[in-house]
């Protein structure tokens, strides 16, 4: 039993070691956010658009996206998300050097620390 107890706890000292051991301490999450509007920005107001143009300003919004992603790939870097409807947005997890980066790409409006 103790030989058994003893092996789980050693199990689980490496796992955790493992977890932690890709992530470099300088990474944080960060939002790039994108100077094209959000689809949510394209709307007049007052007005409830049909399915169809929901979907096709969402296809704008992912086509000014693809750009940004592709460089982000390129760069290596983990993408966490993204959102198109209320804001025009892509997380992911970077260093601040990383960061500056992204801050001089064409088409970002500005990158926040999450």
């Amino acid at each position: 039993m103790v030989k058994m107890l003893a092996r789980l706890i050693l199990a689980l000292v490496v796992a955790a070691s493992l977890w932690g051991a890709g992530r470099r301490e300088d990474v944080d999450h960060f939002a790039v956010l994108l100077a094209e509007p959000a689809v949510g920005g394209r709307l007049a107001r007052p007005f409830r658009p049909a399915e169809s143009e929901r979907k096709q300003l969402a296809g704008r919004v992912e086509a000014s996206q693809a750009s940004i992603l592709g460089a982000i790939e390129q760069m290596s870097l983990p993408i966490v998300g993204s959102t198109r409807y209320l804001l025009n947005a892509v997380f992911v997890e970077a260093t601040p050097q990383q960061a500056e980066r992204l801050r001089a790409m064409p088409g970002v409006r500005g990158v926040v620390r999450m």
